[in-house]
C-alpha cells in the first residue's frame, strides 16, 4: 500500500496537467522512484474503478501519449 501523501502528490500533478504525464516526469517532480509512482498510478487506477468494497468514480486514469491523465469517466 503506498503512503497518502504519494498518492495525492501524484493526483494533484495529474489534476493540473493539460497533457500527459509520464512516469519518469512524475517521479522526478515528486522526488520518486519510478517503480514507486508505478504502483502508486496502479493503485490509485484500481481505487477509481472500484469493485469489491469501493465504489468507481465518475473519473478514470488513462495512459495516453506516453504518460497519464485523469478523464471524466464516459
Amino acid at each position: 500500500m503506498i503512503d497518502d501523501e504519494i498518492l495525492a502528490g501524484i493526483e494533484a500533478v495529474l489534476m493540473i496537467s493539460d497533457s500527459a504525464v509520464s512516469v519518469t516526469e512524475l517521479a522526478t517532480a515528486l522526488g520518486l522512484d519510478e517503480d514507486t509512482v508505478t504502483d502508486a498510478i496502479a493503485e490509485l487506477k484500481a481505487d477509481y474503478d472500484g469493485g469489491e468494497d469501493r465504489r468507481q468514480r465518475g473519473f478514470e486514469i488513462r495512459l495516453v501519449a506516453g504518460g497519464f491523465r485523469i478523464f471524466s469517466r464516459g
